[in-house]
């Protein structure tokens, strides 16, 4: 495996090409490995099928993210299908500049309990340097990412290191800020958290997981919440969350466990 020659600007420049295969409709645009792996919230398809066949044009939100000595690289953008407004995440993984896999979370209108796609801006903030002596290594950003969630499980959110500038937005809604996102009582209904981490971006402080939020009663009824989840940390502090999320029927996988 080589990933060494693919530096930011290469990964950068694949989400390029997926974005433009997926709103011609045209997987072979992408450079893809022949068994590369295709999901759409959780469920694995083939690259013609899904927000494939349906996209139409992109829209002006996006935000781009990568862990180079990974190979991983991922995006967060709004566009248009045959049915109206997208949110969709997605991550790409490089392998000898190839397309090795596609995970892709999808939603639209109704599909979530939030979708405000007109809301989301580019945030400069996931763009950022972190000062070289100020860098955390992977396993420390994870810790502190982590603590996040493991709030959400044990209701108790006092120790999760929130700037006091921090804001959580939510498929285009900003639904905490500061450090009332310690607040995580309100999350009582989920179950359990599975998370794998997915992207890590030591250079910039980002943290991108992929969470399924297992929720067996709640007041919209049973599901799993499907997020791709993006945390800005520098300092130890988280300083800025945004999700993409959709709900699925209350035991759908993630697809990549």
């Amino acid at each position: 495996m080589s990933t060494a020659v693919c530096d930011r600007a290469c990964l950068t420049a694949f989400n390029d090409a997926y974005l433009d295969a997926l709103i011609a409709n045209d997987a072979t645009k992408l450079k893809t490995s022949s068994a590369v792996r295709f999901t759409e919230n959780g469920k694995e398809l083939k690259l013609s099928e899904g927000l494939w066949a349906v996209a139409r044009e992109l829209g002006p939100y996006r935000q781009d993210m990568a862990e180079v000595p990974a190979g991983q690289t991922a995006g967060f953008v709004s566009l248009q299908d045959d049915r109206g407004d997208v949110l969709l995440a997605f991550r790409l993984k490089v392998e000898n500049m190839e397309v090795t896999e596609i995970e892709t979370t999808v939603c639209r209108s109704g599909e979530a309990t939030f979708f405000s796609p007109a809301a989301l801006m580019h945030n400069d903030l996931y763009d950022k340097e972190v000062a070289m002596d100020a860098r955390m290594d992977r396993e420390a950003l994870v810790e502190i990412v982590d603590s996040y969630f493991n709030a959400i499980e044990t209701s108790d959110g006092s120790m999760v290191p929130f700037a006091e500038t921090a804001r959580r937005n939510e498929n285009g809604n900003v639904t905490g800020m500061g450090t009332g996102l310690k607040n995580v009582a309100m999350f009582s209904y989920i179950e359990k958290v599975e998370r794998r981490y997915v992207l890590v971006d030591v250079e910039r402080g980002n943290v991108l997981p992929w969470v399924l939020f297992q929720i067996p009663m709640g007041l919209t009824g049973s599901r799993t919440l499907h997020l791709a989840e993006l945390f800005k940390v520098e300092g130890g502090k988280i300083m800025d969350v945004q999700a993409i999320m959709v709900n699925q029927p209350l035991g759908t996988p993630g697809g990549w466990q």
